[in-house]
């Protein structure tokens, strides 16, 4: 009985993407598995008596709903992760691309002491560097985070809900405070640098509570 193991491989991905295609076709109605694996069925319990061929079918198809199940909900897990990631990051560089217009972006040289005046050519180059996070010219350096922030905010998506489902709030509670005083007294040199890292923060903990929660649940 070895064939009845978990189905792994190309025929796995393959039964797996009939599963979704059928979820997506009944519309909120439960898919009949069995009508879906049929082809698993008859490639797995090929050249068995009846008694082991029906047993072997049982097996397969709950191994089948099982790995859909797993990996369905694991993947949406990840993808909303992903997704949420990017928004937040796409919202806090509108906000840092208008504080580069107001003068956030500029700082001493400290070579020759000048102070060195960074505008962007528009707004769209602003919003461009800011989202991007990574370049070779100097005068952007202050702009420059190399994605160093939303990875950590990529990290407490993933945690926080778990932590919230487990009841750890104390886990939250103890990250949170570690950054936030981290960063105090930022706010007296940019405070807008200062809002932007708060509001970040509201906004992952918004997703956690109300859409990631749910999916560590389910």
């Amino acid at each position: 009985m070895k064939k009845c193991a978990i189905i792994k491989g190309p025929l796995s991905l393959a039964v797996l993407i009939l599963l979704t295609v059928g979820c997506v076709n009944h519309q909120g109605e439960k898919p009949s598995l069995r009508s879906d694996v049929s082809t698993a069925n008859a490639s797995l319990c090929f050249g068995l008596n009846d008694a082991s061929k029906l047993k072997c079918e049982v097996k397969v198809e709950k191994d089948l709903k099982e790995l859909f199940l797993k990996n369905f909900g694991f993947n949406r897990y990840f993808l909303t992760i992903f997704l949420s990631g990017f928004v937040i990051r796409f919202i806090l560089s509108i906000f840092k691309a208008c504080a580069i217009r107001q003068g956030e972006a500029d700082y001493w040289d400290e070579v020759t002491g000048a102070r060195v005046i960074y505008r962007g050519k528009s707004r769209w180059v602003r919003f461009r560097n800011a989202f991007i996070g990574f370049s070779k010219d100097q005068q952007r350096r202050t702009i420059d985070d190399y994605w160093l922030a939303p990875l950590t905010g990529f990290a407490e998506l993933y945690a926080y809900p778990i932590f919230i489902v487990a009841n750890k709030w104390e886990f939250t509670g103890a990250w949170i405070t570690i950054k936030v005083a981290s960063t105090w007294g930022s706010w007296q040199r940019t405070r807008t640098a200062y809002s932007r890292f708060l509001f970040g923060n509201l906004l992952v903990l918004v997703v956690s509570l109300f859409f990631l929660c749910k999916l560590v649940k389910s």
